[in-house]
């Protein structure tokens, strides 16, 4: 979520750049659905209402005439990378009212997010955008990550059916994945430490705003306990492909296992292709030819920026998002 940004107009009303007060969160809201539509609220409601490191000092607002009509917020996350423990800022909503774009508000902002982050010493910055040269003017810089994609087979062609796997509820979801998860995301050489007020906060406040008939969630069962889950979103057309926003298993062999699933879940739906968001595991890279014909991609929409990680931390954590070795899942989008 970004948008461009140029040098104030001078015959522009001064605007009032600042930290948000806690009495502006109503109009925060406003901002950020009339920028990206009103359909968005338990997506926008998260940030302000579910995120556990929030503050109001990280998100910065541009106020012109007792109005905001711009802002960008610092998503605060713990991060573990191998046995370091890094703090990341996470840029989000990036937005400004379009009759009051091109006056310099967005990039004084980004300007005023570098300082607080400074200060209060993050490691590194990440964010998600197609429009790159705004933020490559404020140090980030764009990071290429890989992910796969598979046509599928098509009925007898797939795996057989799993009797261990079956469609799970979303409260039951919600109550017994965060173990998996970190056991899970904890194997991985960069993941988001979720805690548990995260997963009840945010992650709960997003899930509210999925279509449940959109939704595939599938859980992988052991002796009555969740050892492993996957969640997906059906398109609304076919062709568009099954994607995988979230995968878990406590041991990583079990993955294959889930993807057939899903791969059984789509060819229901008559959807040929499966969009794979996930780590760049070899355990799933050389299952993928049994599901289908895959072909890698490459997502040019993340970019980083150093804080106060070491220059080679900072190179270790770019080359992890390069080879596809950072877990980032759709939930956590910021």
């Amino acid at each position: 979520m970004a948008s461009s940004s140029h040098e104030p107009d001078s015959s522009s009303p001064t605007p009032e750049l600042r930290a948000a007060r806690p009495d502006e969160q109503g109009d925060l809201l406003a901002l950020w659905q009339a920028v990206w539509g009103e359909d968005g609220a338990a997506y926008f409601r998260a940030y302000l209402e579910g995120d556990p490191w929030f503050q109001d000092r990280y998100c910065r607002v541009a106020r012109v005439e007792g109005r905001i009509v711009s802002s960008a917020l610092i998503c605060r996350r713990p991060i573990r990378f191998g046995a370091r423990e890094l703090t990341m800022g996470g840029i989000a909503n990036v937005a400004t009212l379009r009759e009051h774009r091109r006056r310099g508000y967005s990039g004084e902002l980004l300007r005023q997010c570098v300082r607080v982050m400074e200060e209060d010493g993050f490691d590194f910055s990440a964010l998600g955008t197609g429009i790159h040269r705004h933020y490559e003017r404020h140090g980030w810089f764009k990071v290429e990550v890989p992910g796969s994609e598979v046509r599928l087979r098509e009925g007898e062609g797939l795996p057989p059916a799993d009797p261990e796997i079956a469609p799970l509820a979303l409260e039951q979801w919600l109550a017994e994945a965060p173990p998996v998860y970190a056991a899970f995301n904890g194997s991985l050489a960069l993941c988001f430490e979720r805690s548990l007020e995260y997963w009840n906060g945010w992650i709960r406040i997003r899930a509210a705003g999925w279509r449940a008939d959109r939704l595939a969630l599938l859980g992988l069962w052991n002796d009555g306990m969740l050892d492993g889950y996957l969640l997906a979103a059906l398109p609304e057309n076919p062709d568009d492909g099954l994607h995988v926003h979230e995968l878990a298993a406590i041991r990583h062999e079990d993955l294959p296992r889930l993807l057939t699933a899903a791969a059984r879940v789509a060819g229901t739906a008559g959807v040929k292709r499966l969009c794979l968001r996930a780590p760049n595991l070899p355990v799933v890279t050389n299952f993928l030819p049994k599901l289908g014909e895959p072909t890698s991609r490459t997502h040019d929409g993340v970019m980083l920026r150093r804080i106060h990680a070491e220059e080679h931390v900072m190179a270790e954590i770019t080359r992890s998002y390069e080879m596809g070795l950072a877990a980032w899942w759709m939930p956590d989008d910021f």
